[in-house]
């Protein structure tokens, strides 16, 4: 290795150190660094230290015509959802709690005359190392009255204790869905954590009342590290996920110093995410 004031001749190693700073008060996403092979050398390898969360998410979209269906980055820790109490049956294909259709996909959907009780319910998993949950999914309430409730909640242990996070009642006829999300707080997640829909006033048996579910979805985060990764082979050294405010990235490039180099070895690097340059030294 060359120590810093010495020459550098064939057969030398030779590492270069690319700092990349956010220095601004937004995210920075997709960031490519580029440096292009200086004349004069040969590269050997690339590494590079960044900071990343881990991100994932577990989702129904509800598809499958019995209580299965996983379509997340990571699965469901139960295999199907858990239908119970609906006097008809536990089969998602007929009864006061089924499944039905949504254009080409299908949706799960509680109707008239379901019991109280009766409830709809999912082992999402160990999330304990995740630091920020968000439940979402795609519900269309039609037709409720004030004596038709359905409560939704989390469970962090396995249903010893659930936290309720929305209720349905009282809803006019609609043909729309809408899309709520719910940030979940501390200890409404955990080592077991699972969701349910509860029915906690059974539902009458005149007109249309339904209410339906569809997309059900986790999107979990866990806290940032840093971490060291192999790069790419020049010109394109990187492309950094992102770089929250304050966050930096340093990449080392290692190369060796061919035969007969130049007198002076010139390196010039760019960091940009989409046309905007970043700091980088």
């Amino acid at each position: 290795d060359v120590a810093a004031g010495e020459f550098a001749g064939p057969g030398d190693t030779v590492e270069y150190t690319i700092d990349v700073t956010n220095a601004s008060t937004g995210v920075y996403s997709n960031i490519a660094v580029t440096d292009p092979t200086p004349t004069g050398l040969t590269h050997v390898s690339t590494s590079v230290t960044r900071p990343a969360g881990s991100n994932n998410t577990v989702i129904d979209n509800m598809d499958a015509a019995d209580w299965t269906g996983s379509s997340g980055t990571v699965p469901w820790s139960a295999n199907a959802w858990t239908e119970a109490g609906d006097d008809v049956g536990a089969s998602a294909a007929a009864g006061n709690l089924l499944k039905a259709t949504r254009g080409a996909g299908r949706v799960a959907r509680f109707i008239n005359n379901v019991p109280i009780n009766a409830s709809l319910s999912r082992a999402v998993g160990d999330l304990s190392a995740y630091t920020s949950v968000v439940v979402s999914y795609d519900v269309l309430c039609n037709g409720l009255t004030s004596g038709d409730v359905v409560q939704v909640s989390v469970s962090p242990n396995g249903g010893t204790t659930w936290n309720q996070i929305a209720q349905y009642t009282s809803c006019g006829a609609s043909t729309t869905y809408t899309s709520p999300s719910f940030g979940l707080t501390s200890g409404q997640w955990g080592t077991n954590t699972q969701i349910r829909m509860l029915v906690t006033n059974a539902f009458g048996g005149s007109g249309t009342r339904q209410l339906s579910f569809d997309n059900v979805t986790f999107t979990v985060s866990a806290s940032r590290t840093t971490s060291t990764v192999p790069g790419l082979t020049p010109p394109l050294l990187y492309t950094l996920t992102d770089l929250l405010p304050g966050e930096s990235a340093s990449i080392v490039v290692t190369y060796t110093v061919a035969a007969n180099p130049p007198d002076q070895i010139d390196n010039y690097v760019w960091a940009r995410s989409g046309n905007t340059l970043v700091n980088a030294s």
